[in-house]
C-alpha cells in the first residue's frame, strides 16, 4: 500500500499541474496544420504547452512497465496477493511485453519509440534482478556472509608488495592494517594508479583509502547490500560489540545469492 501511494504521487503531480493550467490550454488556439509552428515554445504558448507536456508525462508514467511509476503501481497491486519477488517478476514480464510493442511500433511510426522500448526492457530487467537479490538474502545476517580469511597487507609495505599479492591470488581488494588492526582499504584500481603516480617502491599508506565502513554482526544482509550500493566501498568491515570480526565484500554476497538461487531452483 505504501508503494502504491508513492508510485501514484508522481503522475498525480503531473495531473495537478495540468488541471491548474487547463484555463490556459482551453483559451489557447493551437495552429491547425502547422505542427512545427505549434511545437516552437515561446512566451505566448509556454503555459499551454507546459500543461500539454504534463498530460503526456502522466500518461507515459502510468505505462505498466518498470522503471515508470505504472510498473510500480502494478507491482504494488500484485504484491497484495503474492510475495514481492513474484509480483516484481510478473510486472517486469508485462513491462517487457509492452516494451516489445514500443519497439515494433518504432519501426513503423517513430524510431524514438525503439529507444523507449529498449529503455523499458533494461529498466524492467534491472528492477527484477535487484528485487531477486534482496529476496534471497532477506532472511540472512552479516554473520552468514562473514569472511575471516581474507587478504590483508600492512600499511608500511610497498606498492610492489601489493602487486605480488594481487598477482598471486584472485582478490581485488585488500584490508590495510596497522599493528594487526584495520587501517584502510586498498583496491586493484588504487594499486594501478599508485604504480603510475608513485612507483612500486612507494609505501602502501600513500594510496590507501582510509574511509572504513563498519556494520554489526547481527545486521541484515539486505542492509549491508544497500550499504555497498550507497557507499561503493569494495569492503564492509564487520564487528561484534566493537570488536573487529571480519569483512564482507560484494563478490561474496553475489556468490551467496547464486547458492541460494541454486537451492531454490535446482537443475532437473
Amino acid at each position: 500500500m505504501q508503494e502504491l501511494v508513492v508510485a501514484f504521487a508522481g503522475p498525480l503531480v503531473n495531473v495537478v499541474i495540468m488541471i491548474l493550467l487547463l484555463p490556459f490550454i482551453y483559451d489557447f488556439n493551437f495552429p491547425e496544420n502547422e505542427t512545427e509552428k505549434a511545437l516552437v515554445i515561446g512566451s505566448s504558448n509556454f503555459l499551454p504547452m507546459l500543461g500539454m507536456v504534463n498530460i503526456w508525462l502522466a500518461l507515459f508514467n502510468l505505462i505498466p512497465a518498470f522503471p515508470m511509476d505504472g510498473g510500480r503501481v502494478l507491482r504494488a497491486l500484485l504484491a497484495m496477493k503474492t510475495n514481492r519477488l513474484k509480483a516484481t517478476q510478473v510486472a517486469a514480464s508485462i513491462g517487457k511485453i509492452v516494451a516489445i510493442g514500443f519497439v515494433i511500433l518504432g519501426f513503423y511510426m517513430n524510431p524514438f519509440l525503439i529507444f523507449i522500448g529498449l529503455f523499458i526492457i533494461l529498466g524492467a530487467h534491472a528492477e527484477a534482478e535487484m528485487v531477486k537479490n534482496q529476496f534471497y538474502i532477506s532472511d540472512l545476517k552479516a554473520s552468514d556472509a562473514l569472511m575471516t580469511n581474507f587478504p590483508k597487507i600492512d600499511r608500511n609495505k610497498t606498492i610492489g608488495d601489493a602487486v605480488k599479492i594481487l598477482l598471486d591470488g584472485e582478490a581485488k581488494s585488500f584490508l590495510v592494517t596497522e599493528s594487526g588492526n584495520p587501517y584502510g582499504i586498498l583496491s586493484r584500481d588504487h594499486i594501478i594508479k599508485g604504480i603510475s603516480q608513485f612507483g612500486e617502491s612507494a609505501i602502501i599508506e600513500t594510496i590507501t583509502d582510509k574511509n572504513l565502513i563498519y556494520s554489526e554482526m547481527d545486521s541484515s544482509l539486505n542492509d549491508i547490500f544497500q550499504l555497498f550500493q550507497q557507499t561503493r566501498s569494495p569492503i564492509i568491515l564487520i564487528r561484534k560489540n566493537t570488536v573487529f570480526e571480519g569483512i564482507i565484500d560484494a563478490e561474496n554476497i553475489a556468490e551467496l545469492i547464486m547458492i541460494k538461487t541454486a537451492r531454490v531452483h535446482p537443475e532437473k
